[in-house]
Parts: C-alpha cells; structure tokens; sequence
C-alpha cells in the first residue's frame, strides 16, 4: 500500500496567510470602488438639480458679457441730461454717460446732432437714484470732467497760438525794415556827380 504524503504544518500556515491576504485586498477594492462611485453619482445628480433649479448663476463678468448695448441718439431734445433723467431716473447721471463716451466724443459739449451714444448699465458706475450719496458722487465727478475738458481747450488754444505760421504781413514789414535803412551815396550817384562839377 502507498501511504500519502500528509502536508506539513508550515505549509498550510503560509497558503492560509495568502487566502486571508488575497480576500483582505478583494474586500478593500470593493470598498473603495463602492465609495468612489457613490460620490461621482452624487456630484453628477447635484449638477442635475443645480441645472433644473436654476441655482447655477452666472459670474459679473458671464453678466456684463450677455448684457446688450444700449444706445440713445443725440438730438435737439434728447441731450445727455434727459438720457440720465430716463435711463437711470436722475439727471445728475449725466457725467456716467460722458465717462462711457469720451474716447469718442472728448468734449461732451460739441456732440453734434445725430451721433449715438452708449449708455452704460448703472451697475457698472454704482448709479443709484435713490441714494443720496451716488447723486453728490455724480456731482463730484461732473465737476471733475468739466475742469477735464476745459484744460485740454486752454492747452489747445496755447498751442495754436505758439504756432508760427508764415503770413504776408511778415514779408511787409520785412520790405520797410530794408527800405527804412539810410541810403549811402556813391560816387555814381547823381548828388555826388553835380558836386564834382561844382568844385571843377
């Protein structure tokens, strides 16, 4: 008869580390795989409910981009002053629509007839009509950008006339300067030829 070969102790102690090992990473795999996957499907049914209730706002600058231009046009009677007074409910708002415009039209006092103007959104200048405070700071800016324009005409001015340009009257007086000189007589002039002749 064969006898079978019975395994020794320390063999079975190093297969039964293994199984518990090998169940011990099968478990913590299950695990880590159940809780990624629950947080993923929370976040994306989050998103869901953000988009559906509406909760997602857009940022001041997605705002300020989606905001159409408002535009008003100059006119005999529709001048800076009644465009703040319907626009923004307050004339003294007048300078913000200036501020927006002068790149283009620097003096707000020659904007001809016809020409259109951008009218900013109030959040952008933090106009208030019924706040005091953003009517004096209205105020303050006006005087600000009249004292503005009228320094850049008073530079204007200067430099026009700082500006030598030439004239006729230039070249007329310099022709009495040369004729105003003193003659000097020659011996070929008439007045020294009648001398000679006397003294001969």
């Amino acid at each position: 008869p064969v006898q079978e070969i019975e395994p020794q102790d320390g063999e079975s102690r190093n297969s039964q580390k293994w199984i518990i090992a090998a169940a011990a990473a099968i478990v913590l795999i299950g695990v880590w795989y159940f809780f990624t996957h629950r947080s993923k499907n929370h976040s994306d049914k989050a998103t869901e409910i953000a988009i559906i209730d509406g909760s997602s706002k857009p940022t001041k600058a997605e705002e300020t981009k989606t905001q159409p231009i408002v535009t008003d046009t100059i006119s005999g009677t529709n001048v800076l002053f009644t465009m703040a007074q319907k626009h923004y409910g307050d004339q003294a708002f007048w300078v913000y629509i200036a501020r927006e415009n002068q790149a283009q039209y620097p003096d707000y006092r020659k904007i001809n007839s016809g020409s259109v103007v951008v009218i900013p959104p109030a959040e952008k200048y933090g106009i208030n009509s019924d706040s005091k405070q953003s009517i004096k700071t209205a105020n303050a800016e006006a005087m600000k950008l009249y004292k503005e324009v009228k320094a850049a005409e008073k530079n204007t001015q200067l430099q026009d006339s700082t500006t030598v340009k030439p004239s006729s009257n230039n070249k007329t007086a310099r022709n009495k300067s040369f004729k105003s000189a003193p003659k000097y007589h020659n011996k070929s002039s008439s007045h020294h030829k009648k001398h000679y002749r006397h003294r001969r």
